[in-house]
């Protein structure tokens, strides 16, 4: 009987879940740059620091980076997620409910470049 439960809660864990969200953090580091160095980082609204800077952020989503320092024109940068082959085809090896699962969860997206470089112009 106890083997029996630890078998079905082993199937459970693996059916109810994607391969992304089993093996995969969402949390990645972006690495933010600027000419002039200095300049202070906002990411997605939320203050990150001054240049350079290396960042966490949320890889399944889309990320707003914003540069601004004194005497220079602001400059805004995207960094966009988008979803891996890999996982997808992984997913759908082990079947329907992984794909449903990461799709869902968006955990089978990630960034699709690790830094930016910014050159502000002086205003």
């Amino acid at each position: 009987m106890y083997m029996t439960n630890i078998l079905m809660s082993l199937a459970s864990v693996v059916l109810l879940s994607g391969c992304a969200t089993i093996l995969k953090s969402s949390n990645e580091m972006i690495y933010i740059q600027s000419d002039p160095p200095g300049a202070r980082a906002i990411v997605n609204g939320l203050e990150a620091g001054a240049t350079p800077i290396t960042y966490p952020v949320n890889g399944t989503k889309d990320q707003i980076i914003t540069l601004t320092k004194e005497g220079y024109a602001p400059q805004t940068m995207y960094i966009t997620s988008s979803v891996g082959a890999g996982w997808v085809i992984a997913d759908i090896l082990c079947g329907f409910w992984p794909v449903v699962i990461d799709a869902a969860t968006g955990q089978w997206k990630s960034l699709d470049q690790k830094a930016v470089y910014g050159i502000l112009q002086r205003q």
